[in-house]
């Protein structure tokens, strides 16, 4: 199947081009050259990649800007360019919606998919990966992603055919289809019934659930009795969980005598700025090396970062 071209017009072309004048270029980056609908989207895709670091900077933050509507309707389009479905994958990895439709082009090529299922804490993203019965078995590559992934349970592993090693299972597991089928019972249930789950569910429930925007529901799945550490460290990374469920990390002594934890929420975006600040006298020289040189976090933590460097280093002299 040969690659679906990104759609421009010849007008925009000429904007975009590499060679067309650098306030031109800016301009379109910027979202104020008269390009609109899913040109826009794979004018700004093109803009990502220009070489110079100011337009491509700027196209990455108009991207980001787009309503979920217009970048929706791109995605889901037959006509879907395979690269521009790939960087939305990456440059949204966050956004569960967007991913979903990616999944479901016929365009999105395998290395797109793997690099969902390895990357993703969306139990129902993972699913709908298994659920592609015949792509998962014709490419090996996409078990070996997702079997990488903390997020995916061993029935859900057992489901696309990777042997999960004594141990890995779950004490208690839930029957097979019962647990494939949980995302999507999960959606149909009212609020207490969320918080029953939240309080009684195992893990893939707890997975699911850690997500809700209710903070009733995704506090009641860090009180969960049977809630592991391992899980408190995958959440304590997540970028799809809200600020109840980092308030009730930090608020718990045990877990935060875990420097991977301490160091999951100084790198993850997500936690409130004052907090990472915070803990970013308890992290260790090579990861503040680290932090100092990541996009990955706000420039207030980096640059906090390398002052506590600098603080280090003079010490030593």
């Amino acid at each position: 199947m040969s690659k679906a071209k990104l759609k421009l017009s010849k007008t925009t072309v000429e904007c975009i081009h590499p060679d067309s004048p650098k306030d031109i270029r800016l301009m379109a980056a910027e979202g104020r050259l008269p390009i609109e609908g899913e040109e826009q989207v794979a004018a700004l895709y093109y803009l990502a990649n220009d070489k110079d670091p100011e337009i491509k900077e700027l196209a990455h933050k108009s991207l980001s800007a787009l309503p979920e509507e217009l970048l929706s309707t791109a995605i889901s389009s037959p006509e879907a360019n395979p690269d521009l479905l790939h960087y939305l994958s990456r440059h949204f990895s966050n956004n569960s919606t967007l991913l979903g439709l990616i999944l479901k082009n016929a365009n999105t090529e395998i290395k797109t998919i793997e690099s969902i299922a390895a990357s993703t804490d969306d139990a129902g993203l993972l699913e709908l990966i298994a659920e592609d019965g015949e792509r998962v078995k014709s490419n090996p590559g996409i078990v070996e992603a997702m079997s990488s992934n903390k997020a995916a349970s061993s029935s859900l592993l057992k489901k696309i055919g990777y042997i999960v090693e004594p141990g890995e299972e779950e004490a208690e597991p839930v029957e097979e289809e019962e647990e494939a089928s949980l995302y999507k019972q999960i959606l149909d249930m009212g609020v207490s019934q969320k918080i029953k789950l939240a309080i009684t569910g195992n893990k893939e429930a707890r997975t699911i659930l850690v997500k809700e925007p209710n903070r009733l529901i995704c506090g009641n799945v860090m009180k969960n009795p049977r809630i592991t550490e391992s899980e408190v460290d995958l959440f304590s990374a997540s970028k799809s969980v809200g600020e109840e469920v980092f308030r009730l990390i930090l608020a718990n002594r045990d877990w935060m005598k875990k420097y991977q934890i301490k160091l999951n929420l100084v790198s993850n975006p997500r936690v409130p700025i004052p907090v990472a600040m915070n803990l970013l006298n308890h992290i260790r020289k090579k990861d503040l090396e680290l932090l100092a040189k990541s996009r990955n976090v706000s420039k207030t933590v980096s640059n906090l970062a390398a002052r506590l460097l600098s603080s280090m280093n003079k010490k030593k002299k």
